[in-house]
């Protein structure tokens, strides 16, 4: 029973990251603070980062950096280290709408790659999986095609595994143990053809796909991906 997301649908470091050199200080501030986020060191005393990024970066989006809108969805959708090691951090809840509405904002400022983290964001939820998404799929789906329209492969490719039911892992969790800290349910269990009992999708709050697997469009957007991918490298 395939039942957990693929790590490789994760964006451990937000896209962007290799830009040109900062024009003007608003971009400065949003590298600097990129780069504070990525190489953020744990042993660190902790502190409300959360609070001092969000102002840094907002002020730096309404100073013309839309890319800083951008970097402040990925940082509640993927909370990092720096998120996770914060002393003062919202709820999961909290952290899905203040991704949406960051990715919207960078969306409004031209940064197409902010529409493929805000597809990710409802199909995926916020922080990886089993935690809180609203599973809005056709949404997802939506603004995934205009990402890869826009020209980003990482969405293609994304689109290619929605179609084809292909963005999950065997579950690496044991199941009774699940069933013993209460992350489960008994009625989320089903049994195997080998008599083993397996996680249902439902019982991980995680997507089901079913409704949408195409086997067409999942073979025209892997073909999509791989051209996008090509012009990306010859450009």
């Amino acid at each position: 029973m395939r039942v957990y997301y693929k790590q490789k649908f994760r964006d451990f470091v937000p896209p962007g990251r290799g830009r040109e050199q900062p024009r003007t200080d608003a971009e400065e501030i949003t590298f600097t603070v990129m780069r504070d986020m990525l190489y953020f060191d744990t042993r660190f005393e902790p502190k409300n980062h959360c609070e001092r990024y969000t102002r840094e970066l907002e002020s730096a989006a309404e100073a013309g950096c839309g890319y800083a809108w951008l970097l402040l969805g990925w940082f509640f959708s993927e909370q990092p280290s720096a998120f996770r090691c914060s002393t003062e951090v919202p709820t999961v809840e909290e952290c899905f709408k203040k991704a949406e509405m960051y990715y919207k904002k960078a969306i409004e400022a031209g940064e197409n790659a902010a529409r493929t983290l805000l597809g990710k964001l409802y199909i995926f939820g916020c922080g990886g999986a089993r935690v809180y998404s609203e599973n809005r799929v056709e949404e997802a789906l939506e603004q995934l095609e205009l990402a890869a329209e826009g020209g980003d492969a990482s969405a293609a490719e994304l689109l290619a595994a929605v179609y084809g039911n292909d963005v999950y892992d065997e579950s690496p969790f044991d199941v009774q143990w699940m069933l013993e800290m209460g992350v489960l349910k008994p009625e989320f269990l089903v049994e195997g053809e080998d008599g083993e009992l397996y996680v249902a999708p439902e019982g991980l709050g995680l997507v089901n796909l079913e409704s949408v697997e195409n086997e067409e469009l999942a073979l025209y957007w892997q073909k999509r991906a791989e051209a996008l991918g090509r012009a990306s490298t010859e450009s």
